[in-house]
């Protein structure tokens, strides 16, 4: 998402977050925490659902395990995922202008300012639904976390979802409905977490598409998806909220 990560094992975002098996509902109890379970009922955990679906099963090193950074965060642990490190390179030899490309549209400065403002505002409106709360951290492997997040998840899902198809089907149809589509489809790959989850991840992905089609540069829309994943870990719960059960 990337803007959460579903609650089951072997998913994440290329970082490969991982909280331990809270159920395929993002609303789903579990048993008492202990080396695979955490206790709660966890709501919005970041991640997309492009990892199960470009997971040839590389053995990539575990840096991160069972951590919880506050009192209402679930516990989690990621990967340096390198096979997701070679999606945009494979990618680009089918896609040359991958990285670089003229903008579908152009807007004026304003708009790009109002989408800045989007990235706090849907994490913001995510903690009004319930899904989160805040929370500060700054953990120890936060060097290691921006590594990963960066170029194994940001990174790896924006040269999918937006360098590709979405820069795909804005040759073939109007850039707005392309990226109507594509965020549908981002959206969609987080069926697992639930409705909920997918509305956000939705409305993430429409973020990342503007960012993209207004520019036409891929690093673009990876910084967003970067800054709003950075301002989930930093300001809010994460990877998810625990519930106590009563």
């Amino acid at each position: 998402m990337g803007l959460y990560q579903r609650c089951y094992p072997a998913c994440g975002r290329g970082v490969y977050h991982r909280s331990r098996r809270a159920g395929a509902s993002i609303h789903a109890s579990t048993a008492p925490a202990d080396a695979t379970h955490c206790r709660g009922d966890y709501r919005f955990a970041g991640g997309s659902g492009v990892n199960n679906a470009l997971d040839p099963g590389f053995n990539n090193p575990r840096i991160v395990e069972n951590s919880v950074l506050g009192p209402r965060s679930i516990p989690f642990g990621f990967s340096f995922n390198f096979d997701k490190a070679l999606v945009p390179f494979i990618l680009m030899i089918a896609l040359p202008s991958l990285f670089v490309s003229a903008p579908p549209v152009r807007v004026a400065r304003w708009c790009w300012g109002a989408l800045i403002l989007c990235v706090p505002g849907i994490l913001l409106i995510a903690m009004g639904a319930a899904g989160l709360k805040l929370e500060l951290h700054w953990p120890t492997w936060l060097p290691a976390f921006v590594l990963a997040n960066l170029f194994f998840v940001s990174l790896a899902e924006e040269a999918l979802f937006r360098g590709y198809l979405q820069q795909r089907l804005s040759l073939m149809m109007p850039p707005v409905v392309a990226l109507c589509l594509t965020s549908i489809l981002f959206g969609a790959l987080h069926a697992a977490g639930g409705p909920l989850l997918m509305l956000f991840a939705g409305i993430s992905g429409l973020v990342y598409g503007l960012a993209w089609m207004w520019s036409g540069r891929l690093w673009v829309s990876t910084l967003f998806h970067f800054g709003l994943n950075m301002c989930h870990l930093l300001l809010f719960t994460y990877p998810a909220l625990r519930h106590a059960i009563s």
